[in-house]
């Protein structure tokens, strides 16, 4: 609750603000990556839209652990308290990968307040690598004779990299990284020969001759690559779908968690934003998802580990 009170007669005005509080949006990622970016984007719609209740959103960089440290830190949040979480589809993947599935219950844990939408993924590789394609990219892959780089294991980036190269039969080593600027540090000086992100993290990198496109992680081409082929048209028989989420820890009162789904839904349909993530790539935004939403997609990255016999390690 917020109460003004206002002194006249010594002509002092002063605002006192009850009962405000802060809350923290945690992003378990290193500063200066998509999730930032995203979050900035965000944060001052959110911030109009919880004014009225007294309280300020303020980002929280929880980095580590292939994002498992950040993530872990909302779901065991102190009861009655709340925090939100803005999350790739990496909070369902990485614990699989990183083997930890206790570290968090994706199913009972997390509380979903808003889907920002699905967000495809480009591969790319050093310019000096000399390749063109993604034709010569497999035949030198199954070779033997690249290696990948990644943003730190069980994030988007590694887990569909591996995935692809795995799918491919390639016998790739893989250099992880403490962050997204780190590894593509490394690719650009060819340090490693490719890598996954999103179209964003990569573009002045393409724009300058640093890096090449040779694969849309994803069913449909993206307009600002459009002679690059899908995962489908190469003839990778699989879904990769990465998307954005945000959540809150399931032993929130129930009615933070409703003071925050309405800010979080109100931010989302914020004409200005929507604009700001389709620029940035982002399709089906503010989507509907079903309540066991994040039960589900674990469920069928588990399946598709297991159809392309996937290891882990």
């Amino acid at each position: 609750m917020i109460k003004k009170f206002v002194l006249l007669g010594m002509l002092i005005v002063a605002t006192f603000t009850v009962n405000a509080r802060t809350i923290e949006l945690v992003l378990p990622y290193a500063p200066g990556g998509p999730a930032d970016r995203l979050a900035q984007l965000m944060l001052p719609i959110l911030k109009d839209s919880l004014d009225k209740n007294g309280i300020t959103p303020v980002i929280s960089f929880k980095p580590g652990g292939g994002t498992t440290i950040g993530a872990q830190a909302v779901a065991k949040t102190e009861p009655g308290k709340i925090q939100i979480l803005l999350m790739s589809n990496s909070i369902v993947q990485a614990p699989i990968i990183n083997k930890l599935p206790n570290i968090y219950n994706i199913e009972q844990d997390f509380r979903v307040l808003g889907y920002l939408g699905h967000l495809p993924m480009l591969m790319v590789v050093n310019i000096n690598t000399n390749i063109q394609n993604f034709n010569e990219f497999r035949k030198l892959c199954q070779q033997g004779k690249l290696t990948y780089g990644t943003g730190g294991i069980g994030t988007s980036g590694h887990i569909s990299t591996a995935i692809i190269s795995n799918y491919l039969g390639c016998d790739a080593p893989a250099g992880h990284f403490k962050g997204l600027g780190p590894m593509l540090t490394a690719l650009v000086g060819n340090h490693v020969n490719y890598g996954t992100d999103y179209p964003t993290s990569m573009k002045s990198f393409i724009d300058s001759n640093k890096l090449r496109p040779i694969l849309i992680v994803d069913q449909s081409r993206l307009l600002d690559y459009p002679n690059v082929p899908t995962i489908k048209e190469v003839g990778i028989d699989i879904k990769l779908d990465n998307w954005f989420i945000i959540v809150a820890n399931s032993t929130a009162s129930p009615e933070d968690i409703a003071i925050m789904q309405q800010a979080i839904s109100k931010t989302l349909s914020n004409p200005i934003l929507q604009n700001q993530l389709k620029e940035f790539g982002f399709k089906n935004i503010n989507a509907q998802v079903p309540s066991n939403f994040l039960s589900l997609e674990q469920q069928n990255f588990i399946k598709l580990t297991k159809q392309i016999k996937f290891d882990v390690n």
